[in-house]
């Protein structure tokens, strides 16, 4: 696992950077959803956002799967060779007062494009519907000429 070497070395890197300039080392995460089950939903909206289909190869993609929320205990187990970071997280933690507060109601325009479903299937049927009564009404027009000319030849005869 050259990753996992590669992150022990800058572990030790940045503790040594820690102690040298009296810095103190904090417990943090990576986090792009909320919880471990985000994972796929996550993918879907990077492939939006970078305009790509989902089963492309080449495309852009987290190769974690673990970038949620970690709970405490996770947290703990993840940072348990280093206490002191998680000891300098709950400090952070303590001095800071900070709530989510969730509007009344949220009132997001909706476009045009997210209208009932019915309604849109309703609208582009009835539109279909008129071109194929216009194509239809056309080949009508059309074997009426042709019949009309086979009866021109016959009363010729």
């Amino acid at each position: 696992m050259k990753q996992f070497k590669y992150k022990k070395k800058l572990e030790s890197y940045l503790l040594e950077f820690s102690e040298e300039l009296d810095i103190p080392c904090v417990a943090t995460g990576d986090c792009h959803y909320a919880t471990p089950d985000g994972y796929e939903i996550q993918d879907m909206l990077v492939c939006i956002a970078y305009g790509e289909k989902i089963h492309s190869k080449e495309r852009f993609r987290y190769r974690i799967k673990g970038l949620y929320v970690k709970s405490k205990e996770e947290m703990l187990e993840i940072f348990k060779d280093i206490p002191q970071s998680i000891q300098s997280h709950e400090e952070i933690i303590k001095s800071v007062s900070f709530e989510f507060k969730k509007p009344k109601e949220l009132r997001i325009p909706r476009p045009i494009e997210f209208r009932n479903p019915d309604e849109i299937l309703r609208e582009k049927a009835f539109a279909n519907l008129q071109i194929r009564l216009k194509e239809k009404k056309k080949k009508e027009k059309n074997l009426m000429k042709i019949y009309t000319i086979k009866d021109l030849k016959m009363n010729l005869k």
